[in-house]
């Protein structure tokens, strides 16, 4: 599995989509072929513009909007199996919630096990990638519990922490979080372009 995990997708950062871009190369198949579940947890109004935008910048990419399928608030997808997952950004305890309620979150696990398969996170969806979801309440706007989420497990698509729009300023909180929950978070910062792992984007590959 391919991660690619992001504070704000690439329209903080151009250069996220080129790296996106050359992971569908590396799926063996035509990219017209390329099948995606787009996850969009949100109100109906933001979801629909969220949705315009990301199939929009899909489509771009050469992927046809008949192989992409959708698991917002009220749809779930017909099929199971993907070659990409694309969760976009929000509140994260409520993503983690409607995963768990349509059993995605295991679906995801599953999937994860395909070495070609790219998993592609935006804010809330970089952070239920990882270990623990309520690293999320961190920092200067952080999610409510606002579903009243107590098992506070991600995915564990990866062994450590996930915390997007990283600033320095947090800093202080994050280590008390480390400490306490004896997990390593990475930072992901906003945008940078010095290197793959400061593109304001985290890649890792996970065999």
């Amino acid at each position: 599995m391919i991660l690619i995990l992001t504070s704000s997708g690439w329209r903080a950062n151009k250069k996220v989509k080129i790296m996106f871009s050359g992971m569908l190369r590396k799926i063996q198949k035509n990219v017209s072929e390329v099948r995606v579940l787009l996850i969009s947890i949100s109100d109906a109004k933001e979801k629909k513009n969220l949705l315009s935008y990301h199939i929009h910048e899909l489509r771009k990419l050469g992927i046809r909007k008949e192989n992409i399928e959708f698991l917002t608030n009220v749809e779930v997808p017909k099929s199971n199996d993907f070659d990409v997952i694309y969760v976009c950004g929000g509140n994260t305890y409520l993503y983690m919630h409607r995963l768990r309620k349509t059993k995605w979150d295991r679906k995801i696990k599953n999937l994860s096990k395909k070495k070609k398969l790219i998993y592609f996170g935006i804010s809330a969806g970089s952070i239920i990638a990882g270990k623990w979801i309520n690293i999320a309440s961190l920092g200067k706007n952080p999610d409510k519990n606002i579903v009243g989420l107590r098992n506070m497990r991600g995915l564990g698509l990866v062994p450590y922490c996930i915390l997007p729009h990283y600033s320095t300023e947090d800093e202080k909180e994050i280590r008390e979080y480390e400490r306490k929950i004896k997990c390593k978070v990475i930072r992901i910062r906003e945008k940078r372009s010095s290197n793959l792992q400061n593109l304001g984007s985290l890649y890792h590959k996970k065999d």
